[in-house]
């Protein structure tokens, strides 16, 4: 009796979404400095099955999507389709590319990074709120002084 499954060898041929999403995985592997031993040991799967999935050969399974998703920083819709809808595109070059450099960096450099960048908003938040008119409009606020 026949199975009627796919043929024999589908599974392992690659899709276009297979491909699609192991390219994007490939990407933002690239784009952290990661190769693929990193990948696979910080996702917890071994070495051949990431790059079956890379591939195209292999989806990952809905528990690997996410944890892809967590460790890549992006969402698990980007991973699947490509669009970044959620959140939007980062368009000044300059800092793009220094973002694609920071993400490449060891944990302790991006950790240290992003302590910087939060120092430096909090900074400016507090000079924002600082310079705000709790006055009428030219007296002085209790605290300057003349």
């Amino acid at each position: 009796m026949q199975s009627s499954g796919p043929p024999s060898g589908a599974r392992s041929r690659p899709v276009p979404l297979r491909r699609s999403i192991g390219a994007r995985i490939r990407q933002l592997r690239g784009e952290r400095g990661w190769d693929p031993r990193e990948l696979a040991a910080r996702l917890g799967v071994p070495l051949a099955r990431l790059l079956r999935y890379e591939d195209g050969v292999a989806a990952p399974p809905l528990g690997v999507l996410l944890r892809l998703a967590r460790l890549l920083s992006v969402s698990v819709d980007y991973l699947l389709t490509g669009d970044a809808a959620g959140a939007p595109p980062l368009r000044h070059a300059q800092l793009l590319e220094r973002f694609r450099k920071v993400g490449a960096l060891g944990e302790a450099e991006r950790s240290a990074v992003i302590a910087i960048l939060d120092a430096l908003l909090a900074l400016h938040t507090w000079r924002r709120l600082r310079r705000r008119p709790s006055s009428p409009p030219g007296e002085p606020r209790s605290d300057q002084t003349r």
